[in-house]
């Protein structure tokens, strides 16, 4: 690839396992490259989820198979994912389309975060980048 190996467009975010309905889903993307500029929302008006650690499925491009986890900045509103946890991250996995999510919090290690307490009115709104090999 090289960069004039350029594309903008637009993808679906998806809740990756279980089912939903949407108020709003958009995002959109540029790759130069191997490198992929990503933005999304997703508001839920229903979810039933299956309590996968595999949030949000559809990115545009796999993602690079290698141990680097992309973060994304990230925000969300009407999310309780967890206990004592005061901070989350998102997350690009590597070799997939799939976004996963670690919540930390003072002085407690990163842990996965379950799609369990998605509910109706959640948003999450996320913008980052991470490498492909397409």
């Amino acid at each position: 690839n090289t960069l004039d190996d350029y594309e903008e467009g637009t993808w679906t975010p998806v809740v990756a396992a279980g089912t939903a309905t949407y108020t709003s889903q958009r995002g959109t993307y540029t790759k130069i490259g191997r490198t992929v500029y990503i933005h999304m929302y997703i508001n839920f008006a229903s979810v039933s989820s299956s309590g996968s650690y595999d949030i949000i499925s559809g990115l545009p491009f796999t993602a690079k198979n290698d141990a680097n986890y992309s973060g994304l900045a990230s925000k969300t509103n009407n999310w309780n994912w967890g206990g004592s946890q005061t901070m989350i991250t998102f997350q690009v996995r590597p070799n997939t389309t799939f976004i996963s999510a670690a919540s930390s919090g003072n002085n407690q290690n990163f842990a996965d975060v379950p799609t369990n307490n998605l509910a109706a009115g959640t948003w999450l709104t996320a913008s980052g980048i991470y490498q492909t090999d397409a």
